[in-house]
């Protein structure tokens, strides 16, 4: 996990990105759908909330 979040922190994601990112890694879903350095953090959370409804 440290490399992946290394890897996020190299393409300037912010910490908000990166923190949404991670925690849609540790919840087990596929964070390439919106680990997008254009998606501002809040708008990854709501992805990853959607994600969590469709797969859980």
């Amino acid at each position: 996990m440290n490399e992946v979040l290394h890897r996020l922190e190299m393409k300037e994601f912010t910490n908000d990105q990166i923190r949404e990112i991670q925690e849609g890694i540790e919840e087990g879903l596929d964070v390439t759908v919106y680990a997008k350095k254009e998606f501002l953090a809040i708008q990854m959370q709501q992805i990853r909330m959607g994600l969590l409804k469709v797969f859980r």
